[in-house]
């Protein structure tokens, strides 16, 4: 961390590294929910969790090495990790990242992550309000978007899209980017993303010298970009098919969190729910409650675990 520049503390800090709830129940509700599912991809620094099957042919563990070149190694940098995401051997083409936090808590069909072979999305615009040291990534992904091609027309070219009837109230944060000369953000819910492999490589080409500088961050870091360049490329180009807002929920763990997490499990509507550990100091009571809650929800093991 020493040699390291533009690291401040939430970059590098316990919430990045520790483990609150089971991983396992991560696999769990993936088998029981998208048993459709080809292949898990685990991207790991060699970490391997001793309960994990990893003679589970649906299962393939990838190192930071097979993804990443040698002398950006090691690195704790989520960012810098998914910039060679699309590297994995043997990765299809339609392929969903997702975060050990994230999860599918309801069944899905083979159609919610694509459709036609298009990724399925939201395209609402909304205007981005700087307040932490993240939003320095999310701003790097917008210049490189505001300087592209893709922004000329984007508004004709992605009528139907911009104003789908599928995103509900939020339609009206949509009015207010028309009048804007380019793009002043876009909702990112921190959800799991389908992306087009040929896609995602063909943007960390165009945009190769952004994709390196951010592999060579060891730590997070206020010059990054993330993965998101690519889906706001992709949402320009209209190269996706519109999905509802209201299939994911965005939770964190905090004292209000159990109360919370049961309202959106009895919602059948919603497919995936992201548990976010942002809150620094979390009570070890709430952390026992919530890997109970997923214990009654996925009780059984999955052919994930030994």
């Amino acid at each position: 961390m020493s040699r390291e520049k533009h690291i401040v503390d939430q970059y590098a800090d316990d919430r990045r590294y520790r483990e609150e709830i089971s991983f396992k129940y991560w696999f769990r509700s993936v088998e029981k929910n998208c048993p459709w599912v080809h292949k898990i991809y685990l991207v790991t620094n060699g970490q391997i969790p001793e309960w994990l099957n990893i003679e589970n042919p649906k299962l393939s563990v990838v190192f930071h090495s097979q993804i990443l070149d040698q002398e950006v190694l090691p690195t704790f940098n989520s960012n810098a990790i998914e910039m060679g995401i699309a590297k994995i051997p043997e990765l299809s083409e339609n392929f969903v990242l997702f975060n050990d936090d994230m999860y599918v808590i309801h069944q899905t069909n083979t159609n919610f992550f694509f459709e036609q072979g298009l990724p399925r999305d939201e395209f609402v615009l909304y205007p981005s309000i700087p307040q932490d040291d993240f939003d320095h990534i999310m701003f790097n992904n917008l210049m490189l978007v505001n300087n592209s091609f893709e922004v000329q027309g984007y508004k004709r070219r992605n009528f139907s899209k911009l104003f789908n009837l599928k995103y509900g109230v939020k339609l009206f944060w949509q009015f207010f980017a028309m009048m804007l000369p380019g793009i002043s953000g876009f909702r990112n819910p921190h959800v799991p993303i389908s992306y087009n492999k040929s896609q995602f490589l063909g943007i960390s080409k165009r945009f190769k010298r952004n994709f390196k500088e951010t592999e060579t961050h060891r730590f997070r870091n206020n010059k990054d970009i993330s993965n998101w360049v690519v889906r706001y490329m992709r949402l320009l180009s209209g190269q996706f098919v519109a999905r509802s807002p209201k299939s994911a929920e965005y939770l964190s763990i905090d004292e209000n969190v159990l109360t919370m997490l049961g309202r959106v499990f009895r919602h059948k509507r919603v497919k995936l729910l992201c548990l976010n550990d942002d809150e620094l100091n979390i009570p070890n009571n709430v952390l026992i409650g919530v890997n109970q809650f997923f214990q009654k929800e996925f009780p059984h093991k999955s052919s994930f675990e030994v």
